[in-house]
């Protein structure tokens, strides 16, 4: 498919020849997305070194996939998991008693039903006392 095609919904017709020799046409729908999702996340405000971070995404069209990350403390990537009636996807990720910073960067990444990826960062205050 050339790349200047826009995104939309086509239909082609494709010729298939069966074993027995015989042709058959048919119009076949596809669609072209080379956009990646928009994501609205949603994370606490502040967390405490120890505790688990709850994350929801909305992701606003459909995905395969949608992970958390935290860049540059921990290699831990936490896959969030939908939930059929609203249609978020959520998931708990821990904050490394290793944090030093006053700021946790988080790495949300998305990736949709034709394979774009987008990543989301924001950063989370932390605090050192009075977690669970």
């Amino acid at each position: 498919m050339p790349r200047d095609v826009k995104d939309g919904h086509y239909t082609i017709m494709v010729r298939i020849e069966h074993k027995d020799g015989t042709i058959e046409w048919r119009d076949i729908d596809y669609v072209i997305d080379a956009t990646a999702p928009e994501l609205v996340v949603d994370v606490p405000e502040a967390v405490y070194v120890g505790e688990l971070m709850h994350v929801t995404v909305d992701p606003l069209e459909p995905v395969k996939e949608v992970y958390v990350t935290l860049p540059g403390v921990a290699k831990a990537r936490v896959a969030l998991h939908v939930d059929l009636e609203t249609g978020l996807y959520e998931g708990e990720i821990r904050v490394p008693d290793g944090v030093t910073t006053e700021e946790l960067l988080l790495r949300v990444v998305a990736i949709d039903l034709a394979r774009n990826r987008v990543e989301r960062e924001l950063k989370v205050a932390v605090s050192f006392a009075g977690g669970c």
